[in-house]
Formats: structure tokens, C-alpha cells, sequence
């Protein structure tokens, strides 16, 4: 199983022409997209990096654990290395090898680490800046069991504050990503991810009894959904 999934994965990464026009394109190095979900029984994900600059690139790319930045040996992203010429694109695929060594009842979070080099190229008749391009993509993988909803999972938070302390829970099989938690205009958190079935508690100012928690969750495709609540007491 192991051996078919790499083979399928490093079939899938081939180096393609650009699919939309030179203008169109944005400057330097850029990727598709603003996280990878790997769902509904499959074990690849892909996303497009596209060299738009007018010198070569080489990327690195590496699948790791989400919380240690460790390589894992189930998990890896195809090509490793991708040289990338002027206007060109490249799939980058992340494959699960062994779904079976991850949890059943909850999706597993990985980072993509692409870190793109660029080289010298022809620049012999002009002052060139080169620029160093690195992009970190989450990479959620959900078992075919876990049939769950992101917009939900963001809604379904249950909060409570105690004092100076505000708990958020998180009773979904999803990890639910919060780019902003504040109370009464009072930001306590830019980036926070809650754990599947896990509660996490972050310390805040003095606030009334019945001011409301506002919580700005991340959806699938990188959009915001926006929460208010005013929330129980312990």
C-alpha cells in the first residue's frame, strides 16, 4: 500500500506550462491555495505552486507534523525537490501512506512546507533583487468515518468564562482554526487552533458578566466565519 501511494503521488507531480495569461499571473512565487483537505476516503492532496518571476526557482517541499514540525514517515509530499523555470507551474501532492496508523474518530493535521530558492538565471544586463519564497499550508486529512461539517464544527464551539479566564471547546471530530477571539472590541487571540473533542482556556481582561465573545473560525476555503456568544458561567 505504502509503495503504490508513492508511486500514484509522484506520477501526479509534473512540472506544467502556466494555465493563465503572463499579466494575470502575480508577481515572484505563489501557490493556489490556503490549505489542503484530504477527504471523503482519499488519501492525496495537491496544491499548484507558479513561478511568475523572470528567473528560475527551486522548491523544496516537505510534509511534517502540524504541532512538532517533524517529519513523520507516514506522510510525505511529492516532488521533494521541483525545479521550477520561468513561467511554469508544478503540482505539489501530499499522500498519506498509511492511513491506518492515524486516529479514525478525528482528522490528523499536517503542514506542507514549501521553501522556494531561487536561481541566478540571466541577469547579467540588470540590477536584480532575488527573493527567497517560503509558504506553510495546513493539511487536514479526515478518515472516511469522520463526516463533519467546518462551518458547524466554527458555530458549534461551546464557551464559557470564569474571572479573568474564557474556555472554548471544541466537541467536533475537526481542528478549528480562530484568527481572532476578543471581548468588547479586545483581541486575546490571532491564531489559535482547538483540537478535536479538546477545550483550551486563554486569560483575559475584566469584562461584565454578560459581555459578548466574538470568535472570526477559518473555513475549508480560507474564508471567515464570524461567532458571537455571551458565554456561561462554569
Amino acid at each position: 500500500m505504502r509503495i503504490s501511494s508513492f508511486l500514484a503521488a509522484l506520477a501526479a507531480a509534473v512540472v506544467m506550462p502556466l494555465s493563465a495569461a503572463p499579466n494575470d499571473l502575480p508577481q515572484g512565487f505563489g501557490v493556489d491555495v490556503t490549505r489542503i483537505v484530504i477527504d471523503h476516503g482519499r488519501q492525496s492532496g495537491s496544491c499548484i505552486l507558479t513561478n511568475g518571476s523572470d528567473v528560475p526557482y527551486a522548491a523544496k517541499n516537505t510534509a511534517l507534523d502540524y504541532f512538532t514540525r517533524e517529519r513523520r514517515s507516514d506522510v510525505i509530499a511529492t516532488p521533494p525537490v521541483a525545479l521550477m523555470p520561468t513561467g511554469k507551474q508544478v503540482r505539489v501532492t501530499v499522500t498519506v501512506l498509511d492511513p491506518e496508523a492515524l486516529p479514525k474518530d478525528r482528522e490528523s493535521l499536517f503542514l506542507l512546507s514549501s521553501e522556494a530558492t531561487p536561481g541566478v538565471g540571466d541577469q547579467s544586463s540588470k540590477n536584480t533583487l532575488l527573493i527567497r519564497y517560503a509558504s506553510r499550508l495546513k493539511v487536514f486529512y479526515r478518515p472516511e468515518g469522520v463526516d463533519a461539517n467546518m462551518q458547524d464544527a466554527i458555530w458549534g464551539l461551546a464557551w464559557t468564562r470564569d474571572g479573568n479566564t474564557l474556555t472554548v471547546e471544541n466537541g467536533s471530530p475537526l481542528h478549528v482554526t480562530l484568527a481572532n477571539v476578543s471581548i468588547e472590541g479586545k483581541r486575546y487571540a490571532e491564531h489559535l487552533i482547538v483540537k478535536p473533542f479538546e477545550r483550551t482556556s486563554l486569560t483575559v481582561g475584566e469584562h461584565p458578566a454578560d459581555a459578548t465573545v466574538r470568535w472570526d473560525g477559518v473555513d475549508d476555503y480560507g474564508g471567515v466565519v464570524t461567532g458571537r456568544v455571551v458565554p456561561a458561567a462554569p
